[in-house]
């Protein structure tokens, strides 16, 4: 399934690229199949991310561990599922 995630964030683009490419090596990239990041202006980025398994996306986005990450560096999720349409 397609997913958009709209971050907005205190840190700079470079911190949440390097966290995005941190976390893909650690943990997302057991469900990650492929995404996009996007910078979208100074304190927001879009995600793109086709993810197999959106459950243990969400328990490793809510685990501990990212929860204190995201705290210290001021970051927001919203999450938006995107379905293909026919034209």
């Amino acid at each position: 399934m397609n997913y958009l995630i709209k971050i907005s964030h205190e840190c700079t683009w470079q911190e949440i690229e390097a966290r995005v490419t941190y976390d893909l090596e650690d943990m997302l990239g057991q469900v990650l199949v492929k995404h996009s990041l996007l910078n979208e202006n100074k304190n927001t980025s879009v995600w793109l991310a086709e993810i197999a398994d959106y459950n243990k996306f969400k328990n490793i986005m809510n685990s501990p561990e990212q929860k204190a990450l995201d705290k210290d560096m001021g970051i927001k999720y919203q999450v938006y599922s995107l379905q293909a349409l026919k034209i």
